[in-house]
């Protein structure tokens, strides 16, 4: 096995391509939740919230074309929550990183992103965005998680208490297949992409999740 884990680096080192790049990952990198969860097919994730009340707000689901109702390309979900509402986990997994982010921008300059895995090849990405220049009003959205790095979430547990200090503040949910930002339409039960479309609609009654 590690004369081919070798000669697969080999590959990728001669050929620098991305498709033996991924093959290589497959090889050394495995994620096995045991008998924690069924992680081998995602077709039962859930919504963020625990009632369409905590969402004030739907502006923009995910597109890769500017023919959105948005007007623009847009690679995930942004969820528009009450301040201090609830934020459950939509899948259940393992949390890999749990990351504390400065951007050079006018506002929002601070986000916390909680990556949880929930296989080998899917993570979602909860982008807390408080919008707030402020570090230690961003710090505040950080204390309010309620996981570490390492934890094992089940579908449903409360992972956060959301933070706004704006209108505009919201979550930026990354469903990342294989590293790549793609619709997470199919990987939803069929209640739960119901409660997402009753929640959208409730804004724009003709939207849909992903153009």
């Amino acid at each position: 096995m590690e004369r081919k884990k070798l000669a697969v680096l080999l590959i990728v080192v001669i050929s620098g391509g991305v498709f033996s790049v991924f093959l290589v990952n497959q090889l050394f990198f495995s994620f096995n939740p045991g008998d924690r969860y069924e992680w081998q097919t995602l077709d039962y994730m859930n919504v963020p919230f625990t009632n369409k009340s905590y969402i004030n707000s739907w502006n923009e689901g995910y597109s890769e074309t500017a023919s959105a109702p948005w007007g623009f390309a847009h690679n995930g979900l942004d969820f528009f929550f009450n301040d201090s509402a609830p934020v459950i986990a939509m899948t259940p997994g393992q949390v890999q990183a749990i990351e504390f982010r400065e951007f050079d921008e006018p506002v929002n300059k601070y986000h916390i992103k909680l990556h949880i895995r929930f296989n080998s090849e899917i993570v979602l990405v909860y982008g807390f965005e408080p919008w707030t220049n402020v570090e230690s009003e961003a710090k505040v959205q950080q204390n309010k998680l309620s996981i570490s790095v390492g934890d094992w979430v089940a579908l449903g547990d409360n992972l956060a208490e959301f933070v706004a200090y704006e209108g505009s503040a919201h979550i930026h949910l990354d469903f990342l297949l294989n590293n790549n930002q793609i619709c997470p339409k199919t990987y939803f039960s069929t209640e739960g992409y119901n409660k997402m479309m009753d929640m959208i609609q409730t804004f724009h009654p003709t939207w849909e999740l992903c153009y």
